[in-house]
C-alpha cells in the first residue's frame, strides 16, 4: 500500500469517528438503510422513538434512545432495552423540539461534527421540513448533518460563505443530469 492510499484509509477512518447514525422515526426504505449500513461503523448510532424498530430489523444496538415514543411504544422499548442496555432520553409530547431535533443536540452533545440521518423524509410534510430547516440550525452548531434515502441524498453547502441547500439526487449521477431531467419529464 503507498502513502496516498493510506493517507485516504486513515482519513476514512477518521470521518467515521467523527460522525454518528440518527435513526429518525420517519419512513425508511429497508432495503436502503441496510445497504447504507452495511459498511459503515458508526461509533453511536441514536434511535428516534419509531426509529428504534429499524434499528432492531437492522441489528443496530443504539447508543441511545430518544423521543416522546407515541409510534414506538414506551413499553416496547423498556423490553428491547432489558436485551441490550442503551441510554434513553424520554420526553412528553408538549415540547417545542421535534425528537429528530433533540437527537441532534444529543449528538452535539456527545461531541460528533457529523450526523447521518435515516428516516427524515417521506411521512408527514412537516417533519420532513422541519428535518430540512433542522440542517441549518444544526451546522451553525457546529454538527453537519447529511439526510440520507433511497431517492436523495440532502446535505446543506455553504461554499465561500455563500449558503446553497442543495438537493442531489442519486439518479443524477448514475445517469447524467441530461437524461436525468429527461425521465423525470
Amino acid at each position: 500500500m503507498d502513502r496516498g492510499e493510506e493517507d485516504n484509509m486513515n482519513a476514512d477512518r477518521r470521518e467515521m469517528t467523527d460522525t454518528c447514525l440518527i435513526v429518525s422515526g420517519g419512513p425508511t426504505d429497508r432495503k436502503f438503510a441496510a445497504e447504507f449500513v452495511k459498511n459503515r461503523k458508526y461509533p453511536y448510532v441514536i434511535a428516534v422513538d419509531a426509529g428504534l424498530a429499524v434499528c432492531e430489523e437492522l441489528g443496530l444496538v443504539p447508543d441511545l434512545a430518544g423521543g416522546e415514543f407515541d409510534t414506538f411504544e414506551l413499553s416496547r422499548m423498556e423490553e428491547l432495552r432489558k436485551k441490550e442496555v442503551w441510554a434513553t432520553d424520554v420526553h412528553k409530547p408538549e415540547k417545542d423540539e421535534t425528537d429528530t431535533d433533540l437527537a441532534v443536540r444529543s449528538a452535539l452533545r456527545a461531541g460528533f461534527h457529523t450526523a447521518h440521518v435515516l428516516g427524515a423524509t417521506g411521512g408527514r410534510l412537516d417533519h420532513e421540513l422541519s428535518n430540512i430547516h433542522l440542517m441549518r440550525a444544526a451546522k451553525d452548531t457546529g454538527l453537519f448533518m447529511e439526510i440520507d434515502y433511497a431517492k436523495n441524498r440532502i446535505f446543506l453547502l455553504t461554499p465561500d460563505n455563500e449558503e446553497y441547500c442543495v438537493f442531489l439526487k442519486r439518479a443524477i449521477f448514475e445517469k447524467g443530469l441530461y437524461d436525468f431531467m429527461r425521465d423525470e419529464g
